[in-house]
């Protein structure tokens, strides 16, 4: 491509790999860095959902998890929590920081004045849902903790269906 943008010459690729060859070249190729989130594999907190998403009323069974949305020149956070009885937004809360400070404002703000004695919240196995403050606040507010089995986004679809409309 840049020798026909550059010089005005079409070069078939496999003409290009077949003088690397002769001439004992190779392109050095570098490894892609994948963005990892940080994962707690080491919780031992069960599935209670089990991919049975619905919920015949409301507070009974949430759906949280954390979006990242590309701005301009960085990253804002999104940290959304829905209802598994009609898939409505409970409480979201957008920040420039992914941390715990964003999970635990969006948790705070969607229990408050809520009966939540019989929810079970259920999130994917992000470091922030793992934490020691988060699982406090569930155990002082009465709350069951549901995660997803590591890697498998299936586990966690309204949430992740929300966000693909979001964006």
């Amino acid at each position: 491509i840049a020798l026909q943008r550059d010089l005005g010459i079409v070069v078939n690729i496999n003409t290009i790999r077949r003088y690397m060859k002769h001439l004992k070249l190779k392109a050095k190729i570098r490894i892609k860095r994948k963005n990892r989130e940080r994962k707690n594999l080491h919780t031992n907190i069960p599935n209670l959902i089990a991919r049975d998403f619905k919920s015949k009323e409301l507070n009974q069974k949430w759906y949280t998890d954390v979006s990242y949305i590309q701005l301009k020149d960085r990253w804002a956070y999104c940290s959304a929590i829905i209802d598994g009885s009609n898939n409505e937004l409970v409480d979201i809360k957008l920040s420039i920081h992914n941390d715990n400070e964003l999970v635990m404002n969006n948790m705070k703000e969607a229990i408050k004045n809520k009966d939540v004695s019989n929810l079970i919240i259920h999130s994917d196995h992000g470091s922030l849902y793992s934490g020691i403050s988060f699982n406090k606040l569930l155990n002082d507010n009465n709350i069951k903790q549901s995660m997803s089995r590591v890697g498998n986004s299936l586990d966690n679809r309204p949430i992740e269906y929300f966000f693909s409309i979001l964006k």
